[in-house]
């Protein structure tokens, strides 16, 4: 298998390679639009708009949106940091699937209940 650019992973992949280095997995997540980081603030934009349309209270910037940022800040970090640590990664990116998870979870109970 040929060895991905950072070009590639960061504009062109579509999704993350578990065989990929640490280091592109980072970059992938932390920089390429179909990353987590970026899944985050498409759902942090989808909050706001919630909030903005009078569906869900302000606290929800707080609680799951634009506020609650510590993973993406992790992620980001991390996919700056000269030295890649393949633990912590990977503990980063599940950490921020995850949330990324639970703030589509809330999202759609929201539109539910607006209709």
């Amino acid at each position: 298998m040929k060895k991905p650019t950072y070009e590639f992973v960061t504009r062109h992949a579509t999704e993350a390679n578990n065989n990929w280095s640490c280091a592109n997995l980072l970059y992938f997540h932390a920089f390429n639009p179909n990353g987590l980081v970026s899944r985050k603030r498409n759902n942090d934009q989808r909050i706001a708009d919630l909030i903005d349309s009078g569906v869900v209270p302000s606290g929800w910037h707080l609680a799951y949106g634009t506020f609650a940022d510590t993973w993406a800040t992790n992620l980001s970090d991390l996919a700056m940091k000269r030295r890649k640590e393949v633990s912590r990664t990977r503990v980063a990116i599940e950490l921020l699937r995850d949330f990324c998870e639970k703030q589509e979870a809330k999202i759609a109970e929201a539109e539910k209940k607006a209709g």
